[in-house]
């Protein structure tokens, strides 16, 4: 019989075109795999009945708390006045949706790569025909369905809110693109991040950080453009708005509550429309660079290259030890058994009789040259030029600054503390650690230290900037630096112990970061804010109510001492809280109160951690 004749391969220009089909990249193996696997886990079940029954719990409160303010009205006066606070009630809903979607977006994404890397299948990956492209967009739009489901259940609650009039559906459907296309791009910086991190929270902490920039850079420019006297052009400021997604969200918040009397630079469609332009547009530029970076990787792995981090980690600890070996290089002779001694010594370090409290306080503050390059080098040059050298009146350059250090140590100690044990986990030495003798407290008492070691630069900011810069300059007393110290060292106590409960509790980091960030969110942004919406219900005891969160809160109470602590005319020092005006004494002892709450409320999280450890970290006994 005739040889069968052979086929010819196809055309290399057909697999290309191929491979960039849409439907390939996007919905591939890669998506088939996450959404299959990720529809079966619990977490996935929780995260979703958890965020609708938040938004429920929200739009309960909001609206019990307008039918209070209308309960002395009837009839048609009472349609008519729920008609006028509807507008209240949803952006109430979008705001606390944009906030929630733009922090959960990148830790969504943030393991995909470093989970690849830490289970050790990312050479396998090179076996497949998949490409880098593939890779990147296949994890994106994976993790795109979850947030497309969460954000979707928020438009029949507001479309059917509708029902009482007030509300545009064009300006909630535009609310909703802002809110997704911000999750596009958190989510894509969120993937560009994990290529390069070691751990999923580092990676999501990275991803938060560039998208506040992106969000915040352009006010911080213009301010900076235009720092004097000399008020923006509207040019600027359309620019800002079309740039920021909170600013866009806020312009179509201005245009719900008054419309046509906003007095915005350019109009509220051009904002949201170029807003969601832009968003896509740069997420589309971070997946491209992604695709480099991940390509990059993929070949280095494939040729058995050592990452750059890694080998510049090896090659310092290389010149540490042939320094150490060259200072203690004896003249005599020595014999082959005094080398063996001297080389198993090199290999064998006393770590006293506490070991992890021994290797936390050895570990590097901060692993990323990016994010000490912020800290160390961009933070530090703002408040220089912010205090010193731009034309800025007494109040912002202190109220300011002050403001930005909270939020942003905050945020630096609610992810860090995150991961205290996931960490361990992730390194596969946690089991290693429950082997051993230390006890629970032995164990998480480190954790929480290492965690507050970190929040270092706080004690600078209050030390150099407002105790050196403004008690030099005689534009504040000391009260403002110490008051600083006190309240915000408990807060962060606070942070550290939640933040090492759910490092506890969940078992991937990125899980946990977003447990530490949520429990602070809800506290200090969420209680206050039930309370606002329900203030009608309390009636005379509504400014007493205020007064006890005031004082709870770090924020509010740190911004009271620096203004309570302005030198003016007067001989005296008044501090503001949410109703009443108090003394220094009273200060004093609200400073004593907040400082002893938060280490109670510390001591009772860490007590519980202990009564759970076994059973939640899997030690027997």
């Amino acid at each position: 019989a005739p040889p069968t004749p052979r086929r010819k391969p196809p055309p290399r220009w057909k697999g290309i075109v191929r491979r960039m089909n849409p439907a390939h990249m996007l919905f591939g193996p890669v998506f088939q795999r996450d959404v299959r696997a990720g529809g079966r886990k619990l977490g996935l079940y929780l995260t979703r009945g958890g965020y609708t029954l938040a938004l429920l719990a929200v739009s309960a409160v909001a609206l019990i708390g307008a039918w209070g303010e209308l309960d002395h009205q009837q009839g048609a006066a009472k349609l008519q006045g729920l008609q006028s606070i509807v507008p209240g009630i949803t952006l109430t809903l979008l705001w606390f949706q944009f906030i929630l979607i733009a922090l959960a977006a990148p830790a969504a994404t943030a393991p995909c790569i470093c989970d690849e890397r830490n289970k050790r299948t990312l050479p396998a990956l090179l076996t497949t025909p998949l490409t880098p492209s593939h890779l990147i967009f296949a994890n994106l739009s994976s993790r795109a369905v979850n947030i497309l489901i969460l954000t979707g259940v928020l438009a029949p609650v507001l479309l059917a809110m509708r029902v009482f009039g007030g509300v545009e559906a064009g300006i909630v459907l535009a609310a909703l693109a802002i809110t997704l296309s911000t999750a596009l791009l958190g989510a894509s910086l969120g993937l560009l991040a994990s290529i390069d991190a070691r751990r999923p929270a580092v990676a999501s902490t990275m991803a938060h950080i560039l998208l506040a920039a992106i969000f915040f850079g352009p006010i911080v420019v213009l301010a900076i453009i235009f720092s004097g006297n000399v008020a923006p052009p509207p040019w600027a400021m359309g620019l800002v708005f079309l740039a920021s997604g909170p600013l866009a969200l806020g312009a179509l918040s201005v245009e719900l509550m008054d419309p046509g009397g906003a007095g915005l630079p350019i109009s509220v469609q051009r904002i949201w429309t170029t807003n969601v332009a832009i968003n896509i547009t740069l997420a589309l530029i971070v997946c491209a660079a992604a695709i480099l970076r991940l390509r990059a990787r993929l070949t280095a792995v494939a040729k058995g290259r050592t990452p750059k981090a890694w080998a510049r980690m090896a090659n310092k600890k290389r010149r540490k030890r042939r320094k150490k070996t060259k200072g203690s290089a004896a003249t005599e002779p020595r014999s082959t058994q005094d080398d063996e001694q001297e080389q198993l010594a090199d290999h064998i370090r006393e770590v006293s009789n506490r070991p992890i409290l021994w290797r936390e306080l050895r570990q590097p503050l901060f692993r990323s040259l990016v994010f000490r390059l912020l800290l160390y080098v961009g933070l530090p040059l703002f408040l220089i030029w912010f205090g010193l050298i731009a034309d800025i009146r007494e109040e912002p350059r202190y109220f300011v600054p002050t403001v930005i250090a909270v939020f942003v140590f905050v945020f630096i100690g609610a992810t860090a503390s995150a991961q205290t044990i996931t960490a361990e986990r992730e390194g596969r030495t946690w089991e290693e650690i429950l082997t051993t003798r230390l006890s629970a407290f032995e164990i998480l008492v480190p954790k929480i230290l290492a965690a507050l070691r970190r929040q270092w630069p706080l004690a600078a900011f209050a030390i150099l900037y407002l105790g050196l810069l403004g008690v030099g300059r005689g534009d504040l007393s000391p009260v403002a630096s110490l008051a600083f110290l006190a309240i915000m060292g408990a807060a962060l106590t606070f942070l550290a112990t939640v933040g090492a409960a759910a490092s506890l509790v969940c078992k991937k980091s990125s899980t946990a970061g977003m447990l530490s960030i949520a429990v602070p969110l809800a506290i200090w942004a969420g209680l206050p804010l039930m309370v606002g919406l329900l203030s009608a219900w309390f009636n005379d005891a509504a400014d007493s109510i205020g007064n006890v969160l005031f004082a709870s809160h770090p924020l509010m109470m740190c911004i009271s001492g620096v203004a309570g602590s302005m030198i003016d005319e007067h001989d005296y020092m008044e501090f503001q809280l949410a109703g009443d005006d108090v003394g220094l004494a009273g200060y004093a002892i609200l400073v004593a109160a907040n400082v002893l709450f938060y280490l109670l409320l510390s001591s009772g999280v860490l007590f519980a951690c202990i009564k759970c450890f076994n059973p939640l970290a899997g030690r027997s006994s």
